[in-house]
C-alpha cells in the first residue's frame, strides 16, 4: 500500500488504544498474555455465538460468525492486521502504484496464492479481476462494495455480472484499475475488503451464490465435514487448507482448527468466562464483562464500533414539525440515563459521527458541535422548557396527544425506552409505543409519512467506518434540499481532510435540524477463555481468529 496510512484505519487504531481499560487489553488490540507467554501454533479454538452460515460465499458475508470465518478462509489483495494502522499486502506482492493524475492504480499480484482445499490452482490477477467484478455487480454484495470502489471506470448496474472496463488483468501478476475520478486512496481501502477476494476466472458469469463444490478457499482454513454427530447440522468446522502457504500470508493462523458452535449469548458468555479454548463471537453481556474486567485475567478486550445509537425524531410527524418542539425533546433527554439503562459500555454521544469515523474531530470530537441542546449529557430541563415556550406551549410543558413511538424487542431496547419515557415525562410528554422486530422496525424508523413520530431504537453505522455510510440514511428526506445536495457532493470527494470537513458539515446540519438525539457511541466488549490469547479485528469489532491462539499449557494439553 502507499506509504501514507489510511486516515480511517489510523483513527480506529488510536481510539481502540485509548478505550481499552487498564488490565483488559494490550497495544496489539487484545487481552494481554500471561507472563512470558507468546502466541504459538497448535490446538483448536471453539467459537460460540450465532449459527454460522450454511455455506461460505467469499462476497456474501452473513453475520458476525460469517465475518470471522471469511477472514481465515479467504484472502484479499490487502488486509488489516492487529497493530498496523494501514493495510498490509496479502495476495498483492507489494504496495500499489498510483499514477500522477490519481486515475490509475496498478497492483502486483503474488505468485504463491492457491485455491483449495483440493484440486485448486495458482491464483492469478485474472481471478482477482473476476472476484472484483462479481462483488461489484452482485445484488447483495454490490451496494457495499461500491461505497469504496464506486470510482472505478465503467461500472454497470448492480445485479449484473459483466466485464468492468476499468479492471484489467494485464498478465498473471499485474492488475490495473482505472478510475473515472481521482479517488485512489478510497479505492485502495476497498481493495482491503472482501470485495478483492479472488474467485476462479473460469466460473460461469451467473448471478447468485457460488456452487458449493468449487474450490475457492484461498485462506489458511477450509470447511471440513467431519464433526461430532450432534453438531453436524448446526456447526461449522474449519481445518487447515492444504493449498495454503504460510510463508506467503501476513496472517499466522495459529490454531490447527476452528469450530463455530451455535449458542445463545448469555449462556455462551458464562461458558467462555469459566471454560477453556473458547471464544465468544458476540459482544459480552454487561454482567459478564464487568466480572471479567474485575478479575484482570486478560479475558476482556474492548473494540470501538462505527455506530451511533440515537432516538429518532420524525420532522414529518404532525407534533414534531416545529423544530423548536424537537429541540425541546433533544434538550430534555438524559443521555447518561439511557447509557446506564442499556447496561453501560460505550460513550455518551454528542453528535452522529463516532470516534472511529473521519469527520469526528472536525465535528468537535467529544465536546460536540456546540449545539446547546446537546451540551448537558444529563439533559437540560430549563432549556427544554424554554424551547417549548418558543414553540407556543404555555408553561414550558408539552401539549397534545401521546407521540407514536416504536422500539426493538430486546431487553436493552425495553430498558432504553423506559429511560426515555421517564426523562420526557418531566416535560409532559407521553409515548404510545409499539414493539417491532427486524425489517418492520427498520421500516418504521425510516418512516417518511409521519405516522411514526419517535424511533426509540435507531442506530446509524458504517462497516467501512465512513461518514457517508453513517449519515446518508440518517438525513435522507429529513433535512431539506440543501443538505441533500451537500450529501451528493460530499460523496464524490476522495478520502482526506476535505472529505472529512464536508461530512462534518453535514453532521452539524443533522444536529441543528434536531432529527434525533444521539446518545451512545458504541463499543463491543469481547471475551475469551483464560487460556486464549486473543487479538481484535479492529475494523469488524470481532476477534481476529488468524492472530488468536491458545497459551502454551493449553496447546500441550490438547495435543495429548
Amino acid at each position: 500500500m502507499p506509504s501514507n496510512p489510511s486516515k480511517r484505519a489510523a483513527i480506529a487504531a488510536l481510539v481502540l488504544a485509548a478505550v481499552l481499560p487498564a488490565g483488559c487489553g494490550s497495544g496489539a488490540g487484545g487481552p494481554k498474555p500471561a507472563v512470558n507467554e507468546r502466541p504459538g501454533r497448535g490446538g483448536e479454538l471453539t467459537v460460540l455465538g450465532p449459527a454460522p452460515p450454511a455455506t461460505l460465499d467469499p462476497h456474501r458475508i452473513v453475520g458476525v460468525t460469517g465475518v470471522m470465518a471469511h477472514a481465515v478462509a479467504f484472502r484479499q489483495l490487502y488486509v488489516h492486521v492487529p497493530g498496523k494502522d494501514a493495510p498490509v499486502a496479502d495476495l498483492a506482492a507489494g504496495p500499489a502504484d498510483i499514477s500522477e493524475d490519481g486515475l490509475t492504480v496498478t497492483v502486483p499480484v503474488k505468485r504463491t496464492g492457491r485455491f483449495g482445499p483440493e484440486g485448486g490452482r495458482r491464483i492469478v490477477a485474472r481471478d482477482v479481476e473476476h472476484g472484483l467484478e462479481r462483488a461489484l455487480g452482485d445484488p447483495i454484495a454490490g451496494p457495499r462494495a461500491r461505497r469504496l470502489l464506486g470510482a472505478i471506470d465503467g461500472l454497470g448496474p448492480v445485479g449484473t455480472w459483466e466485464d468492468v472496463p476499468g479492471i484489467t488483468a494485464v498478465n498473471d501478476e499485474k492488475l490495473v484499475i482505472r478510475l473515472r475520478r481521482p479517488a485512489a486512496e478510497e479505492v485502495l481501502e476497498g481493495l482491503a475488503t472482501a470485495a478483492s477476494t479472488p474467485i476462479p476466472s473460469d466460473l460461469p458469469r451467473e448471478p447468485g451464490a457460488l456452487p458449493q463444490d468449487v474450490p475457492v478457499y484461498s485462506g489458511a482454513y477450509a470447511p471440513s465435514g467431519t464433526l461430532p454427530a450432534p453438531l453436524v447440522r448446526a456447526a461449522l468446522r474449519l481445518v487447515r487448507n492444504p493449498a495454503w502457504r504460510p510463508d506467503s500470508d501476513p496472517r499466522p493462523a495459529y490454531a490447527n482448527a476452528i469450530t463455530f458452535v451455535p449458542a445463545r449469548r448469555i449462556p455462551a458468555a458464562w461458558r467462555v468466562l469459566e471454560g477453556q479454548g473458547l471464544v465468544l463471537a458476540q459482544a459480552a453481556p454487561p454482567e459478564v464483562a464487568r466480572i471479567a474486567a474485575k478479575r484482570d485475567s486478560g479475558q476482556l478486550a474492548v473494540a470501538p464500533l462505527p455506530v451511533t445509537r440515537y432516538v429518532g425524531l420524525n420532522p414529518r410527524a404532525p407534533a414534531l414539525r416545529d423544530i423548536r418542539a424537537r429541540r425541546a425533546l433533544v434538550a430534555g433527554l438524559d443521555r447518561e440515563a439511557l447509557l446506564d439503562a442499556a447496561g453501560g459500555g460505550g460513550e455518551v454521544a454528542s453528535h452522529y459521527l463516532p470516534p472511529s469515523v473521519p469527520g469526528y474531530d472536525e465535528s468537535g470530537g467529544v465536546d460536540g458541535t456546540g449545539a446547546a441542546e446537546l451540551r448537558e449529557p444529563s439533559g437540560d430541563p430549563r432549556l427544554a422548557a424554554s424551547d417549548l415556550r418558543q414553540a407556543g406551549m404555555r408553561g414550558g410543558r408539552w401539549r397534545g396527544p401521546p407521540l407514536t413511538a416504536v422500539r426493538g424487542d430486546s431487553g436493552a431496547d425495553a430498558a432504553v425506552a423506559r429511560a426515555v419515557r421517564r426523562s420526557w415525562r418531566e416535560l409532559g410528554v407521553r409515548l404510545r409505543t409499539r414493539v417491532l422486530t427486524g425489517a418492520q422496525l427498520r421500516a418504521a424508523c425510516a418512516d417518511r409519512t409521519g405516522a411514526v413520530a419517535v424511533c426509540l431504537s435507531a442506530a446509524a453505522g458504517s462497516r467501512a467506518a465512513d461518514a457517508e455510510g453513517v449519515l446518508t440514511p440518517l438525513v435522507r428526506g429529513r433535512t431539506g434540499t440543501r443538505v441533500e445536495e451537500a450529501v451528493a457532493a460530499s460523496a464524490e470527494l476522495p478520502d482526506g481532510p476535505l472529505r472529512a470537513k464536508a461530512w462534518a458539515g453535514i453532521n452539524r446540519a443533522a444536529v441543528d435540524a434536531a432529527i434525533g438525539v444521539p446518545w451512545r457511541w458504541d463499543e463491543r466488549p469481547l471475551l475469551v477463555s483464560r487460556d486464549v490469547i486473543g487479538a481484535v479485528d479492529e475494523r469488524a469489532g470481532t476477534w481476529d481468529l488468524a492472530f488468536t491462539s491458545l497459551d502454551r499449557k493449553a496447546r500441550r494439553g490438547q495435543s495429548r
